[in-house]
């Protein structure tokens, strides 16, 4: 996680007031005092620790106060939260005169206020690590302790506080009237958490096997002011890669567009209303990031009903484009408290399947192909409303956007003049990523052979025979028809 530069101390001033001592960051914990450095009398020695215990705050923590001695504490701990320690007017606490000026501090209206009119000087940075702990040894003295920087989900940081080195439990604290010389703190800091899933179902790949559904989760923060001032979440597209499915698009489907649901901290659902309660922008069909921000109505809903819970935002997209690895990226942004550092993104693999047809035994293409595709379970497929795939001039179609695995390709019309294969079904695997002919993935190669040719009249040697015969019988026939007609006309001569 990144750090990110905090408020400066003036401001922190204004958005503190009344901030004394550790008492005010105390932990939910009932835990015995530990082997803490302390004492009973007189001050003795010249320096002690300050340990800094950070926690994310929680339903079940920060409300108790804390009592300078270390302390079990429930709740996640917090790595990366940077502190300075700034030592104030150089008071000197092994005699009376100095605390009496630390006293005088404490009773002001602002302590804070206070403390940053006298001469402040840096004594010491510290980072929490491992256990979310960050140590300092520090001369006797009274430090204002600042948290600088941050995580990216810190929403809310901890406000500054005044302690003192070493510091007195006071008459009524267990054990009474006396000093710690290590003296532990535990300052929370209100956190929310992005969480971005691709979270598809069947149904959706009923619908169209293009289809991605995304749910983003966002952490509802537990504010030490009680009160949020902004919410809202975002999901951000790859224009190239994904399209957002409006709602209406997605009823004509029988699918869900996008929904808004809450929940609180023990993960009962927190009724909303669209509209009423939250708005997503834009429309759906336009722009790369739909939004769905909370209205006064909703903030003030997620504040008293939804804290230490989570908002589940999700959209439904469609693929429009695969990239070569296959792998389609999806963005999530939120902005809650004026924070808008914090980024999830999710992914989804997806392939495609081209189809050449062709003339058996040549690579010669051949056009008006039609094909169906069928998923492992025998459905057949849809893609953007399209069920069937024909082939081009060049013999080629491509079915796009699929996700990987195993399917059948079914043969269903063949081109014209072309007869269908005996196997009309070629079982074949859908990987991620882009086609590549050679060698074959997501490539499929389907030749058809011509339809058998019509039987026609014989022609050739054997007609050209009967031919001359057919003519000599003709020849002789009309010979014999003179010879008749002749003998005839010399009987009729010799009778007259």
């Amino acid at each position: 996680m990144t750090s990110t530069s905090r408020p400066g101390f003036a401001r922190r001033v204004v958005a503190t007031a009344g901030v004394v001592a550790i008492a005010l960051f105390g932990a939910l914990a009932a835990a015995a005092p530990a082997s803490a450095a302390t004492g009973v009398g007189n001050i003795t020695g010249s320096q002690g620790t300050l340990t800094i215990h950070k926690f994310e705050r929680s339903t079940s923590n920060g409300q108790t106060a804390g009592t300078g001695q270390e302390q079990s504490v429930s709740g996640a701990t917090l790595n990366g939260v940077t502190f300075t320690i700034q030592r104030v007017a150089n008071y000197d606490l092994t005699t009376a005169a100095g605390w009496t000026s630390v006293d005088a501090i404490r009773r002001a209206a602002n302590p804070v206020d206070a403390a940053s009119k006298a001469e402040l000087t840096l004594v010491q940075t510290v980072t929490t690590a491992g256990a979310g702990t960050a140590t300092a040894t520090l001369p006797f003295g009274l430090y204002l302790v600042t948290e600088t920087g941050s995580p990216s989900t810190v929403t809310e940081a901890a406000a500054p506080f005044l302690v003192t080195v070493p510091f007195a439990t006071g008459p009524t604290a267990t054990p009474a009237n006396t000093w710690i010389y290590d003296v532990h703190v535990y300052p929370k800091n209100a956190v929310t958490k992005l969480d971005k899933r691709e979270t598809t179902v069947a149904a959706d790949i009923a619908a169209g096997a293009d289809l991605a559904r995304w749910s983003i989760t966002a952490q509802v923060p537990v504010l030490a002011s009680g009160t949020l001032s902004s919410f809202s979440v975002g999901d951000v597209i790859d224009a190239s890669q994904l399209a957002f499915v409006t709602d209406a698009a997605a009823a004509a489907l029988g699918r869900p567009g996008a929904t808004v649901t809450a929940t609180n901290a023990t993960g009962a659902a927190v009724a909303l209303t669209a509209g009423t309660d939250y708005a997503i922008t834009p429309n759906p069909a336009a722009g790369t990031t739909l939004t769905v921000t909370f209205t006064s109505v909703g903030l003030t809903k997620l504040s008293t009903q939804a804290q230490g819970g989570a908002v589940a935002f999700t959209v439904l997209t469609r693929v429009v484009g695969v990239p070569t690895d296959g792998i389609i990226t999806n963005r999530a942004t939120s902005s809650i408290n004026g924070n808008t550092s914090n980024t999830s993104q999710a992914t989804a693999t997806f392939g495609e399947l081209q189809v050449f047809t062709h003339v058996t035994g040549t690579q010669t293409p051949l056009a008006g192909g039609s094909y169906q595709l069928k998923d492992a379970a025998g459905n057949v497929v849809t893609v953007n409303g399209v069920t069937s795939w024909t082939s081009d001039a060049n013999g080629l179609l491509t079915v796009p956007d699929l996700r990987p695995g195993n399917c059948t390709l079914v043969l269903v019309t063949p081109p014209a003049g072309y007869q269908l294969p005996t196997n009309t079904q070629i079982a074949t695997v859908v990987t991620a990523g882009k086609v590549v002919p050679s060698p074959p993935k997501n490539y499929v190669d389907v030749p058809y052979a011509q339809l058998p040719a019509w039987a026609l009249p014989l022609t050739g040697g054997d007609g050209a025979l009967w031919f001359g015969v057919g003519g000599v019988a003709l020849v002789v026939t009309a010979l014999g028809a003179a010879i008749v007609v002749a003998a005839r006309r010399r009987r009729a001569a010799a009778h007259a």
